[in-house]
């Protein structure tokens, strides 16, 4: 937020309520201009708004409130093997530590000639040791799993793709499903053979005409692009 206009200002409150709730809680209060919110819960919603009081006490009208949550990726997983993608990884990007989320239902992860198994309850072993947000990997499951919810720092949206001639195993960094033709830029569009999902696949009949059963790219899932060259991109967000 902007600095107070007041030259007798002192403090700003922040206060935060579910969206779902009438009343506001006080958060803090502070005098700089911005406020981390290290309490929020993954999959909740929170409308925000701070005032301002000055060294006599008073406490001016609230601002209009900010709604805000913790950016997230959900995942259904079934049992058997997963076509998933990781937009958003810790720090700590292991594969004992992006996949404990699933706890011990995750048998084994493969990505694009990479593969870890978990032998043991957080512990893996294999030739896959890190997460890469910009890959898409099969997650095999021995059970079907209740909705599962996994933050951290989201890929880039200006990720440069670097695709390979063949078949690449990516993820996409988009915010929302989108057409095929939407996501990719028309002068890489015409390199990419055919997309396979889980379960779903494309192929490019002519320049910018896909047929089968998929039509658009989610975020969240990973897709194996098939490229007749090597091409460079970034995907349109």
């Amino acid at each position: 937020w902007s600095e107070s206009i007041d030259e007798d200002f002192n403090f700003f409150t922040v206060y935060r309520k579910l969206s779902s709730d009438n009343d506001y809680i006080l958060l803090q209060t502070t005098t700089e201009l911005a406020y981390v919110d290290n309490t929020a819960v993954l999959g909740e919603n929170y409308t925000y708004t701070i005032t301002a009081t000055d060294f006599n006490g008073n406490e001016g009208n609230s601002a209009d409130g900010l709604v805000g949550e913790i950016e997230h990726q959900a995942y259904d997983i079934s049992t058997g093997n997963n076509l998933i993608a990781f937009p958003y990884v810790e720090e700590d990007n292991s594969v004992s530590n992006v996949l404990s989320v699933f706890g011990e239902s995750a048998l084994g992860v493969i990505g694009e000639g990479v593969a870890a198994s978990q032998i043991s309850p957080g512990v893996w072993v294999g030739s896959l040791t890190l997460i890469d947000p910009t890959k898409g990997y099969w997650v095999k499951s021995d059970a079907d799993l209740p909705a599962s919810l996994i933050t951290g720092c989201r890929i880039s949206p200006d990720h440069v793709y670097e695709l390979h001639a063949d078949n690449n195993l990516i993820s996409v960094p988009l915010l929302e499903s989108t057409s095929i033709s939407d996501a990719i830029p028309e002068e890489a569009e015409v390199f990419i053979e055919s997309i396979i999902g889980s379960g779903v696949a494309a192929q490019q009949i002519s320049p910018g005409v896909w047929v089968g059963s998929l039509s658009e790219l989610e975020p969240g899932k990973g897709y194996w692009f098939r490229a007749t060259q090597a091409v460079s991109f970034q995907f349109n967000n």
